[in-house]
């Protein structure tokens, strides 16, 4: 006693934790799979200065439609007046898969860095 056919401590692998399955717990994946029904993740949210607002708007709000499009994500910013305390920004929330959040939060930034270089007072 012990048997003398087994090695005792193992001399390779064995350790903590185990190598194969276990993790994560049956039933779950980490992480989650991508896709699935719009929201997904966790929102983002992109602060936007007043004097920006209409770069990510646009005309008839055709920009932020053409994001929403183009991401899959769902953009929906504050209304106008209501600012993050203390600030003349607004917030925009995206909400949807981490990979559609992940495409609108740069192109949102992108646009607002555009619309920084811009001339005050030119129109977009």
């Amino acid at each position: 006693y012990p048997p003398q056919s087994s090695s005792y401590p193992p001399q390779s692998g064995g350790g903590y934790p185990p190598s194969s399955g276990g993790y994560p717990p049956a039933g779950g994946s980490y992480p989650p799979p991508a896709g699935g029904s719009g929201g997904s993740g966790a929102p983002m949210i992109v602060p936007v200065p007043e004097e920006h607002v209409g770069a990510i708007l646009g005309r008839g709000g055709s920009v932020i439609s053409e994001l929403q499009q183009y991401s899959g994500a769902r953009l929906q910013l504050a209304q106008k007046g209501d600012y993050i305390p203390g600030t003349r920004t607004r917030a925009l929330t995206i909400t949807g898969t981490p990979s559609a959040c992940q495409t609108a939060h740069y192109l949102v930034t992108q646009k607002l860095q555009e619309a920084a270089q811009r001339e005050p007072g030119q129109r977009y």
